[in-house]
Parts: structure tokens; sequence; C-alpha cells
């Protein structure tokens, strides 16, 4: 569902007070479960099917902050431990501690993040993007990046 639109019509902007991405408490639940996707593979989202990225080389949270952050919001755990679904490995999953002392959730070592410009379930248009950051990946079910051109893709249906 997309949030309400302001008094004067316009979208409200996903950017809070000092330039971070303001995120829903949906963000936060840090538990991951597997999309699929017709032509290039599946791919990590979270429980509210939302897509989580990569970047390259980022290890422990620390190639994205700042003005990134602005973009890229990181996922972080819920009280507790972040947990997976059928498909993913409960073995690759963590948490990292992030330059600010936070703690954001990790699959096969990666830090993950949401990106700004997915605005509902199955859009993945950080997917192979390139940015002053670096290069933004979907992650496979086995923890590597997907290598293929994935695009816009139709929300599945539920589940339930």
């Amino acid at each position: 569902m997309d949030p309400p639109a302001t008094a004067d019509g316009e979208m409200p902007s996903p950017i809070g007070p000092g330039g971070t991405l303001v995120t829903d408490a949906a963000d936060a639940s840090g538990s991951l479960t597997v999309m699929s996707v017709g032509g290039p593979g599946d791919y990590v989202a979270d429980n509210d099917r939302r897509a989580v990225y990569m970047l390259e080389g980022d290890l422990d949270g620390d190639k994205c902050t700042v003005s990134c952050l602005t973009q890229w919001a990181p996922l972080f755990p819920p009280t507790g431990e972040p947990t997976v679904s059928d498909g993913l490995s409960p073995v690759l999953i963590g948490t990292v501690e992030r330059p600010d002392g936070s703690h954001q959730v990790t699959y096969n070592g990666r830090p993950l993040y949401h990106f700004v410009g997915d605005t509902r379930p199955g859009d993945v248009l950080g997917h192979q993007r390139k940015d002053e950051w670096g290069d933004w990946y979907l992650l496979t079910p086995q923890g590597s990046e997907l290598g293929e051109e994935v695009g816009k893709l139709e929300t599945p249906p539920d589940s339930n």
C-alpha cells in the first residue's frame, strides 16, 4: 500500500531529519524470504516482499553512510535475531555493527539495504545500479549476487 498523500496532494518524502531515509516498522522486521522471478532467478526480500540489496565491497556498513542513506536504507534487525523463511539458509543470516553503532541485517556476510526507488513489493529498481557508492545487486538464496538484468517485476500473489 502506498503512503497517504499530504494535504497538497504530494507524496510524503522518504527523507527524514538529518537526511536519513525514513522506514516504517515493517522495514525493521529483519526477517527474510525468497521472491520468485520468472527469468533470472529467485532473490532475497524482506517479509513484506520488498527487495533487499547488497553493495559490492561493503562488509560492515561503512560504504553506505551519510548521503548514501538518503537513497539506501539499512535493514535493521528486530528485537532478537533476524530470521529466514524456507528456501533461505539460516546459517547465512546475521548482523554486523555499523560505524554508528547500530546493527544491520546481513545475508552471507553482506549488509542488506532497501532502495528508495522501490515503492512496492516486486520493484527491483536498485538491481545492477551503479552510483557514487558502488554497484548494487539483489542476492540469490545462496547468498551470491544475482547476475542477470531483472527490471521491474510483477507483484506475486499472496501465499495465504
